[in-house]
């Protein structure tokens, strides 16, 4: 059993919450987070019309999938700024861990 699994995980995608993180409690496996502020839509204000350069992979999201990564960044940004809060690429990625259950030897 692996110690720790890496996931595509952020308020975008959280469709592994409802069965996988009790799961991956349950056999205190580690979950990491990956992508916890989507790819930088969450984080720095990406527009849909943005363009990026060749291999950056949001240059090959759908545009339907992109206007819904910037709308909901915009909407962040927007609570952010109405309750005073640091963008979220100022905060540490340490809120999206979930502490272990108990501690695994070492051999």
């Amino acid at each position: 059993m692996p110690d720790t699994v890496q996931i595509a995980y952020s308020l975008a995608r959280r469709e592994a919450a409802p069965e996988f993180f009790p799961r991956a409690r349950a056999a205190n496996v580690g979950v990491i987070a990956r992508e916890p502020l989507a790819n930088g839509f969450l984080a720095d204000g990406t527009r849909p019309a943005s363009r990026w350069e060749t291999g950056d992979i949001r240059a090959r999201m759908p545009a339907p999938y992109v206007a819904q990564l910037a709308a909901l960044g915009q909407r962040v940004a927007e609570l952010a700024t109405r309750r005073a809060a640091p963008p979220p690429s100022w905060r540490s990625s340490s809120c999206w861990t979930i502490p272990r259950s108990r501690p695994r030897s070492r051999v």
